[in-house]
C-alpha cells in the first residue's frame, strides 16, 4: 500500500511540475509590458483621436491610424463604419497576425463645412477589446477670398 501511495504521489508530483505550453507574448512598444493576450487584441497607435488643427474649408483631410494586434490570435476586421457620409475609411480585410500592424486611412471631405468638426470611425472586429472608436477633429475656417476674378 505504501508503495502504491508513493507511486501515485510521484506521478502527480511529476505532472504538476511539468511546464504547460503558453501562448506567445507580445511586448507593447510604448509601455514595454508583455501581453499574453488570449484571442485577438486590437490596439491603436499612437492614439485613437487625431486633430487636423485649423485650416480653410474645402478639399480632403486625411488621417492615418496604426492598428496593432497585441493578441495571440489573428484579428479579423469585419466592418469600418463612419459617423457621416463625408468620412471614408480605407482598410484591409486580410487577417492581422499576432504582433503585426496595419494602417487605417481616414479621409474627411471638408467641402461646405465651417467651424469645429468631429468625425468618428468605428472599427468592428473579433478583438476582445470590442469595437474601437477612432476620432478625427479640427476647426474649418471660411476659405480665403479668391484674388483672381473679375
Amino acid at each position: 500500500m505504501k508503495t502504491l501511495l508513493l507511486i501515485l504521489a510521484g506521478t502527480f508530483g511529476f505532472q504538476a511540475a511539468t511546464p504547460v505550453a503558453s501562448k506567445p507574448q507580445i511586448q507593447d512598444p510604448q509601455s514595454g509590458l508583455n501581453y499574453p493576450q488570449p484571442g485577438a487584441f486590437l490596439k491603436v497607435y499612437p492614439q485613437d483621436n487625431l486633430s487636423f488643427g485649423t485650416r480653410p474649408s474645402g478639399g480632403i483631410v486625411e488621417a492615418s491610424f496604426t492598428l496593432k494586434n497585441m493578441g495571440a490570435d489573428p484579428v479579423i476586421i469585419r466592418d469600418v463604419q463612419s459617423s457621416c457620409g463625408c468620412t471614408v475609411a480605407q482598410f484591409n480585410r486580410q487577417p492581422l497576425k499576432m504582433g503585426n500592424s496595419r494602417t487605417l486611412v481616414v479621409r474627411f471631405n471638408t467641402d461646405g463645412r465651417i467651424g469645429q468638426q468631429n468625425t468618428k470611425v468605428v472599427v468592428r472586429s473579433n478583438s476582445t477589446t470590442g469595437p474601437l472608436v477612432l476620432s478625427f477633429s479640427g476647426i474649418l475656417e471660411e476659405p480665403a477670398a479668391s484674388t483672381t476674378g473679375k
